[in-house]
């Protein structure tokens, strides 16, 4: 067996030390990015279930009015229905006419035409922001690995 010399010795525990706490700070920033993932994901599950709720309760506000709405624009004699006007229109009360059941098809479609239009909007948003964030977490892993010495993969 060698012996080794004081300097030899005291080099050989600070680089002991200085791997320990590369592989500790290593060790916490795995933990660390781990733990904001699943903070992340339960932030996330939990704001979906909060959207899905509210959404339910706003169907179910929707179709109670829209039968509210149906029965009262039954019941009532042609006379006596509310006839479609805007701000401009009042002036020219001519214009108005009485609404329809194909009024009301019509807005229904119209509405539900809306309603894919904002949904097919927001799945592009969140596809580019989806795409947005991969690039920075692509762009901060090479600068990790460049900082780091490693080679580029």
């Amino acid at each position: 067996m060698v012996k080794l010399r004081d300097e030899q010795k005291t080099e050989l525990i600070k680089q002991e030390k200085k791997r320990r706490r590369i592989a500790r700070l290593r060790q916490v920033r795995q933990q660390s990015a781990a733990n904001a993932k699943i903070t992340r994901d339960v932030v996330n599950q939990r704001k979906q279930e909060f959207i899905q709720e509210i959404r339910e309760e706003l169907h179910e506000q929707v179709d109670a009015l829209m039968t509210e709405v149906t029965e009262k624009s039954l019941k009532l004699p042609v006379s006596a229905k509310r006839k479609t006007s805007t701000p401009r229109s009042l002036k020219k009360s001519s214009r108005c006419r009485e609404m329809t059941e194909s009024d009301l098809e019509l807005a229904k479609k119209r509405n539900a035409d809306a309603m894919k239009h904002l949904r097919e909007a927001k799945k592009k948003k969140e596809k580019e922001q989806e795409e947005k964030l991969a690039k920075k977490k692509e762009a901060a892993r090479k600068a990790n690995a460049i900082m780091r010495g490693a080679q580029i993969l």
